[in-house]
């Protein structure tokens, strides 16, 4: 049976967390075709709290407020429209004063499906900027609303939109450190935004030097552990659809690229201990079924057998059809030949990083911050 959602309409809080889990399906990490979301996002939001892969500048968590507080203060109205003409001069203000990389609906403009403030809706609250504990519609319909944001926010300049960059004032950026502190103190990103390390030149978080991920070795040694066994099910799946589709060229890249990862999946499975890795990940705001517990202990099992013909044996391929089964039901590609032309020969094959490009581009801004 294929999984759903439903959306249940008890409060504020709770249409926020729905609305969060679908903003994951548009995410460009969460190819997640073996359903491993949960996990994934369990270590991204210890790591690098408030952040999704497709937040691109830091400044928007000030834009986003500033934009719904002259909405409040100059417009009076009360209305979605007002909100969304709001963001689309920002668009423009941003365009004109030079900015091209990470400006948001600047291809789409008027067209553009996903605003700022949705893409940042989240990440505002989870660093205790937006006080409003509602939805954006919530706020659209009462734009009144007392204290929406936190009274320490930096003024907007006294011209916004117009005018708008991406590069942060000195106390803009003393102010984003403030609110990470406080509400995340033991995070990875609240550690490197407080030093200056070289993290454009990492690819990973795991790529940064050892005092870097001091607060958090340990944690960023197991999101490193799981991104890296998971990914030989990923080519395992794909290496099965390759087969399925007949096509000779996918199934040698994806045979090489499991005998390329067996080697380094060998190391990492060499005394991993799941029974100290799951409270890891556990209770961190993500639902991690039971089946999903299955499948990676499954998985890990078969990659610890030191034998790449394990991997790709038929008890490995039972295992990964099964779980694609599971949760696609009758839209699996293995079910469904329409399902199956649809595949373009990769699906769900990248390492998953935890949101390190956003985080990295946040860290960037913030270090860059001019007085």
């Amino acid at each position: 049976m294929p999984s759903s959602l439903t959306w249940i309409d008890h409060d504020s809080a709770a249409r926020e967390r729905t609305q969060r889990i679908l903003a994951l399906f548009h995410e460009r990490e969460a190819r997640d075709e073996l359903g491993l979301g949960a996990i994934f996002g369990s270590f991204s939001d210890q790591l690098f709290p408030g952040t999704s892969t497709i937040q691109t500048r830091l400044r928007y968590m000030l834009f986003v407020p500033w934009l719904y507080s002259s909405l409040d203060e100059k417009d009076g109205e009360r209305t979605e429209r007002a909100a969304k003409e709001g963001e689309q001069r920002l668009i423009s203000a941003l365009l004109e004063s030079g900015e091209r990389a990470g400006v948001l609906g600047q291809r789409a403009r008027e067209g553009l499906k996903r605003y700022p403030s949705e893409v940042y809706w989240a990440g505002l609250g989870s660093w205790g900027i937006r006080s409003f504990s509602g939805s954006r519609e919530d706020l659209q319909s009462d734009l009144a609303a007392a204290s929406a944001w936190d009274r320490a926010l930096p003024p907007a300049p006294s011209s916004f939109p117009e005018g708008a960059t991406f590069k942060l004032t000195v106390d803009e950026a003393s102010y984003v450190r403030d609110k990470l502190s406080r509400l995340h103190p033991t995070s990875l990103l609240t550690h490197l935004a407080f030093h200056r390390f070289d993290v454009e030149s990492a690819d990973a978080p795991w790529d940064l030097p050892s005092d870097a991920l001091q607060p958090t070795r340990d944690l960023v040694a197991e999101a490193q552990r799981f991104a890296v066994v998971m990914q030989g099910a990923a080519f395992l799946y794909n290496l099965m659809l390759a087969d399925k589709a007949e096509s000779a060229e996918y199934r040698d890249r994806y045979r090489n690229a499991l005998a390329e990862w067996h080697g380094a999946a060998s190391q990492q499975c060499a005394g991993w201990n799941l029974d100290a890795f799951w409270p890891k990940v556990l209770g961190h705001g993500h639902s991690i079924t039971h089946p999903t517990r299955e499948f990676v202990g499954d998985w890990v099992a078969i990659a610890r057998t030191g034998s790449l013909d394990a991997v790709i044996a038929e008890p490995a391929r039972r295992l990964v059809e099964r779980r694609e089964r599971r949760l696609k039901g009758a839209q699996s590609r293995f079910g469904s030949l329409k399902a199956l032309q649809r595949w373009g020969g990769a699906a769900g094959v990248s390492l998953n990083t935890y949101r390190w490009r956003t985080a990295k581009q946040f860290l960037v801004d913030l270090h860059g911050a001019e007085g």
